[in-house]
């Protein structure tokens, strides 16, 4: 409901203002203590004052004497005595005022300096989120908010601190903060949670040990059902091709679930090992209606479709299934290079087209297997080599930016992540290109900003 805080943002103000409690008692103690040991330095020096000129006078007094003394000056039973111990009296309190008033200059200066070189923290934590070097701003998260609770001990800068980062940090990134912070012995399962687990495993090195403890808390057995309706959601998908829940769903697989559970970790692993299907030759095209005359007479030759048809092989999503791959061009497979070159209308495109499909399926044992297929239409001829390298560099880029919609997370996880990064970098453009060109497509929130980070992160410096 709006306007009703949550649990865990109480139970962080609860804990502060124990805190703060706590300290302020501790000072005003403290305070009180000070107060009477100054006091007691006035009396001890009235009592040696006491003490010598009465040795000197030939009659030394002893302890209970001074004590007595003391006693009854201050019933007001001692006449001058009264307002010398008084005036002592006096002393120590002149002497504990002295000593407060040098002791707040020092706090004073402290906390001035404190605030400076807490405020340059911030500052640092604001450029690294701002420049979107998240793995840079979880560390000096994570440093700050110790000297905040350890060394500082101040809830104002601590409040700074969660108040700059929760305005600044994308969702993933503080929801991982908040869960690490809350140390839960039980977690639910949330499609928040599941991301910002994933955000933990690759960018919290430091906290590996937590966040796997954390996945094995949020991804049980008994949740597997839960997580394969999150998962068959729209916009969800891509998460399960992360590392860590691919290593949550293998670890599961080994150690075995209950029969009850099985059916859905088996559809889990099933949807796992199909990858995400790249961008078809006929993605968003439908083959152009023939004329009637034709139509009529396929129909009466008890054709379904138009074998013959079209003329264009970019505008035929049937060469699919009717495409033969020519005999001559079986050389051009594999990982190999290879021109093919003929006139206008010899088939030259409908070949790579069909090249393109055998390189995506079937699906999970393509005829063409380990291949990432990049079609490139040139409108105009590079007039050098540097031109052909940054055409077909754009081109790959933007094939990837296409793929990054469907699996953004296990692209930049695997060993090729830093250098699909810098080529995103180097023909998409910096940080606010690039996030337009993810935005444009379909690339999810979270995903986008991981995106953005793992990017930065490869290309900085």
């Amino acid at each position: 409901m709006a306007g009703t805080p949550s649990p865990r943002r109480f139970g962080r103000k609860a804990q502060s203002l124990g805190r703060d409690l706590l300290q302020k008692s501790w000072s005003f103690l403290r305070t009180l203590l000070l107060l009477l040991l100054w006091i007691l330095v006035g009396l001890l020096l009235y009592g040696l004052v006491y003490g010598i000129t009465g040795w000197f006078a030939g009659y030394p007094p002893g302890i209970p004497q001074i004590i007595e003394r003391i006693y009854r000056a201050l019933a007001g039973e001692g006449g001058k005595e009264t307002t010398t111990v008084l005036l002592a009296f006096l002393s120590g309190l002149l002497g504990f005022g002295a000593q407060q008033w040098h002791s707040m200059v020092e706090k004073e200066r402290e906390r001035r300096e404190r605030r400076q070189k807490a405020l340059e923290e911030l500052e640092a934590l604001s450029t690294a989120l701002r420049k979107k070097r998240y793995r840079e701003a979880l560390s000096l998260y994570w440093a700050f908010s110790k000297k905040c609770q350890e060394v500082w001990k101040d809830p104002e800068l601590e409040k700074m601190l969660r108040s700059r980062w929760e305005e600044a940090a994308p969702r993933p990134l503080v929801n991982w903060a908040t869960l690490a912070e809350r140390k839960p012995s039980t977690v639910q399962l949330e499609r928040d949670t599941l991301e910002a687990l994933v955000w933990a495993w690759r960018l919290d090195r430091e906290r590996r040990e937590q966040v796997l403890k954390l996945i094995r808390k949020t991804i049980t057995p008994e949740c597997l059902s839960d997580l394969r309706n999150i998962l068959e959601q729209e916009g969800n998908r891509h998460l399960l091709y992360s590392e860590a829940i691919d290593f949550r769903l293998k670890e599961l697989g080994e150690q075995g679930v209950p029969e009850q559970h099985r059916e859905h970790l088996e559809v889990l692993q099933a949807w796992h090992s199909t990858p995400a299907s790249l961008l078809s030759p006929w993605e968003g095209v439908t083959r152009p209606v023939d004329p009637p005359e034709i139509s009529a007479w396929l129909k009466e030759g008890g054709f379904s479709w138009n074998p013959f048809g079209p003329e264009w092989a970019e505008l035929d999503p049937m060469l699919a299934e009717y495409g033969v791959w020519p005999a001559p061009l079986k050389g051009m497979g594999g990982l190999r290079p290879a021109l093919a070159f003929g006139p206008s209308g010899s088939g030259r495109t409908a070949a790579a087209r069909i090249l393109w499909h055998r390189c995506l399926n079937p699906p999970g044992k393509p005829d063409e297997p380990d291949i990432f297929p990049v079609y490139l239409k040139a409108v105009a001829w590079p007039e050098d080599f540097t031109g052909w390298v940054n055409l077909i560099g754009r081109e790959v880029a933007e094939v990837l930016l296409r793929f990054c919609a469907k699996e953004p997370y296990s692209l930049f996880e695997s060993l090729n992540g830093p250098a699909v990064a810098q080529l995103m970098a180097w023909y998409l453009g910096p940080s606010p290109h690039l996030e337009a060109h993810l935005r444009r497509a379909g690339v999810p929130e979270g995903a986008r900003e991981y995106i953005l980070g793992q990017v930065e992160d490869c290309t900085a410096g």
